[in-house]
């Protein structure tokens, strides 16, 4: 019986599993992922997300921002980004470059937002905003500043450390029939 690094199509199931786990298990090391994004002055940008779905036969993942926060102001100018999972346990790196798509005030995604976490989509004075003392921050839930962001894939690269031997395969759009690549 091989393991699931062995083979194209069982890496790229692991995938997919990995990120269904990450939905579901606030434990899972895809759970919060890095998004990395093209700054608005031109460098690259990188921060942790919570991963909130994932659509293996869409291809998409979706996480959730503030509408007034940097990250969406660099996805409406440049929606190509890079998700990254390291999945310390399995000896796993996935990246997962995408398009994303903003959706702002989705009244039935927010819905399903839980009120503790409603409460950072909205606020004073918006993300990034210099504070004198943290305290001067107040939430305020609101439904216009909530933002789904979809990311559509169109290349997965895993990286999987073995003990002997390393393997790096990469899947592409549209037929995700996969490549060994060196490591």
């Amino acid at each position: 019986m091989s393991e699931w690094f062995e083979t194209l199509p069982s890496t790229h199931t692991r995938v997919w599993q990995t990120l269904g786990r990450g939905v579901k298990d606030r434990k899972s090391p895809a759970r919060n992922l890095v998004l990395a994004s093209t700054g608005v002055e031109g460098g690259a940008e990188a921060r942790v997300v919570v991963l909130r779905a994932a659509r293996p036969d869409q291809h998409e993942i979706e996480v959730h921002t503030d509408r007034q926060s940097a990250k969406t102001a660099e996805l409406e100018r440049d929606p190509q980004c890079t998700a990254l999972i390291w999945d310390q346990k399995a000896n796993l790196q996935i990246r997962l470059r995408a398009n994303a798509r903003l959706i702002h005030g989705d009244e039935a995604a927010w819905s399903r937002v839980p009120d503790g976490a409603r409460q950072v989509y909205g606020g004073t004075p918006p993300p990034g905003a210099v504070l004198t003392d943290p305290t001067e921050h107040a939430n305020a839930p609101a439904l216009e500043r909530f933002t789904r962001v979809i990311l559509h894939i169109f290349e997965v690269e895993t990286l999987h450390l073995g003990r002997d031997i390393h393997r790096r395969a990469q899947f592409l759009a549209p037929d995700w029939q996969g490549t060994w690549l060196a490591p």
